[in-house]
């Protein structure tokens, strides 16, 4: 009579009412009685009685955190529950419609259990307090902890925020997971997107987009972690599966480049005229580098940050923690983290915005270079010496020394000195099998670091205590180069021709998956 999969299991209604669950064990089994419908997770579930009461089950000292078992009294025609695959992943939350076509939500919500005025005729539940339904034709979704207003799904299901019949489109039909939504229109088209929570930032990574054309009308749709099915009229099943929400690399704006920034998923550089092209992964904006003319460029974990000629700084992409959010002034030099920024500014006084590591007193100085990395960060002193700060920087750690070009990765830093010599610090720097000689610049990844020599050629080795991601950024190609930079997957550098070639993972198929 029913049916639903959850992360690592399965159930169903019989045709005599009883539940029958298979695959790996939830916990406990539903409540006695004769059962109509049937929603499971991947660590709970819940069933509607026959009467119409709710009845959820799962592990009730594990995985029970936030009440979502505990459906309150009442009776219900539909019920829901949001996806999570274990302990430790997203809050999860259960939803249900009364009769009258009021929305019930428990679990993982502002009191316990809330309340949305309807009439709704169709209801889906996600991860957190994630809730879309269907009311008065129209589709809406609520971002986790935010019952208190809904948020048209047409503006959220598609990039151009128009399905299929426009803005006035009317829906029938509603599925959601963790990362998306799909609704069936009353044409019987099926649209997806992702789900406008805040909490629920993965599926922005993904596109779902169903087939097109549509192999016939679509009456029923469900919807899985990175995929989705629905039923036609005619009794066909038809699947389709998430793509990667990226960008290929762009037609590069004319001229030579000169500059070129690596981040961990997205890739920018710099032409001769200062114009700014980026590619690889778009799903924060951190690859839509806007019109103008700049002196320089870095790009970060999610999102990039340029200096323009008149030494204005300008960052754009993800902004969960005000790495955008640029102090006013005028800087020498900008360098893009994980979740902050730093830049110098032109008396070189270093300023940082955004969530970072530890900021400490040592960041008070005058600097000519700065560089940001994975809880470290390092700039040099007009007097040349290394100054690091940052929750793994201990002053013991840096060397003696006079510097012209500094890099940080994954709790370490690499540095060269004015002889051009490659000297590498900090708690997690390894064995570092630097190449000994005179070197031009350095660039260091979380992992790995690369140097141009004074030939012009690239050189990369491990610099980490553990390289982590052996991509072949490590293994750079022959040839004369004048710019270089690494990141977590890959190295880039600009050839004595102009062009931006990379090594590693050049078709930036790590998955950016940022924390919740």
């Amino acid at each position: 009579m029913d049916i639903s999969a959850g992360g690592s299991h399965s159930c169903a209604v019989t045709t005599d009412g009883e539940i029958a669950c298979w695959g790996r064990d939830i916990g406990e089994q539903p409540p006695p009685g004769r059962y109509k419908a049937v929603s499971t997770s991947g660590i709970h579930a819940c069933a509607l009685k026959q009467a119409g009461e709710a009845a959820c089950w799962g592990n009730q000292w594990d995985w029970n955190d936030f009440g979502q078992t505990n459906a309150p009294p009442g009776r219900y025609v539909a019920i829901s529950v949001g996806w999570r695959s274990g302990k430790g992943g997203y809050p999860t939350n259960s939803c249900a419609l009364t009769e009258a076509g009021e929305a019930v939500c428990w679990g993982y919500a502002s009191d316990g259990v809330t309340r949305l005025t309807g009439p709704y005729t169709d209801l889906a539940s996600a991860a957190g307090a994630g809730f879309c339904g269907i009311r008065g034709g129209r589709a809406e979704c609520f971002a986790a902890g935010a019952f208190g207003g809904a948020t048209p799904l047409s503006d959220t299901l598609t990039p151009e925020g128009s399905p299929p019949g426009g803005a006035e489109a009317r829906y029938t039909a509603i599925a959601a997971s963790s990362w998306h939504v799909c609704a069936l229109t009353t044409g019987g088209q099926a649209v997806c997107g992702t789900h406008p929570s805040e909490q629920l930032h993965r599926g922005a990574l993904w596109v779902m987009d169903p087939p097109d054309p549509a192999p016939a009308r679509y009456v029923t749709i469900g919807v899985g972690g990175l995929g989705a099915c629905a039923l036609t009229n005619t009794g066909e099943a038809v699947c389709w599966e998430a793509v990667a929400n990226k960008l290929a690399p762009p037609d590069p704006p004319p001229g030579r480049y000169v500059a070129v920034s690596d981040g961990a998923h997205h890739t920018c550089a710099l032409t001769e005229g200062g114009e700014a092209a980026c590619w690889g992964w778009n799903n924060f904006g951190q690859s839509d580098a806007p019109d103008g003319r700049y002196t320089a460029i870095s790009a970060g974990l999610f999102h990039t940050c340029t200096l323009a000629e008149d030494g204005e700084a300008a960052c754009w992409g993800w902004n969960d923690s005000g790495q955008l959010s640029v102090p006013d002034g005028r800087y020498t030099a900008i360098s893009a983290g994980r979740f902050h920024t730093c830049a110098l500014r032109e008396d070189n006084e270093a300023v940082c915005w955004g969530r970072f590591d530890d900021p400490r007193d040592s960041m008070a100085g005058r600097y000519t270079a700065i560089s940001l990395g994975v809880g470290f960060a390092c700039s040099i002193a007009e007097s040349g010496e290394a100054v690091c700060w940052g929750y793994w920087a201990r002053p013991e750690h840096a060397p003696k020394g006079r510097f012209t070009a500094i890099g940080v990765g994954f709790g370490y830093a690499c540095a060269l000195t004015i002889d051009g010599e490659v000297r590498c610090w900090g708690p997690y720097v390894g064995d570092p099998e630097a190449p000994p000689g005179h070197h031009l610049s350095i660039a260091v990844g979380e992992r790995h670091a690369c140097a141009l020599t004074a030939d012009g050629e690239a050189v990369c080795w491990s610099a980490a205590m553990s390289d982590g991601y052996d991509l072949g950024q490590h293994e750079a190609p022959a040839g004369r180069y004048t710019a270089i930079s690494a990141s977590s997957f890959r190295s880039c550098a600009v050839t004595i021709e102009g062009r931006v070639t990379c090594w590693g993972d050049t078709n930036y198929e790590q998955l950016p998956i940022p924390p919740i």
